[in-house]
């Protein structure tokens, strides 16, 4: 429900170990997404690049409202995620 950014390195990075030289390759293809999860901008694998996006936030809080995600969550069965087991308190 809310914009994504990811950054990601490109090119090869070599350090100096005490067994050799080891050689990183870093793939890029940074992004950006949309609120819904749509690819709005994407970086390629090769180039330096600044990937910039707008949101017309009205609208993705509208978008929120309109999916229910706050009005029909249930803390009451989240206990269930404090236990171990599923069953006991971790507390006791």
């Amino acid at each position: 429900q809310v914009p994504l950014v990811a950054s990601n390195r490109i090119g090869k990075e070599t350090v100096e170990t005490e067994h050799g030289n080891s050689t990183i390759k870093f793939y890029g293809n940074s992004f950006i997404a949309g609120p819904t999860g749509e690819i709005v901008k994407l970086a390629n694998d090769k180039d330096e690049e600044v990937l910039v996006a707008e949101f017309d936030l009205d609208e993705i809080k509208s978008t929120r409202h309109g999916w229910g995600i706050f009005r029909d969550r249930r803390p009451d069965l989240y206990r269930v995620l404090l236990t171990l087991d599923g069953k006991t308190s971790s507390s006791s």
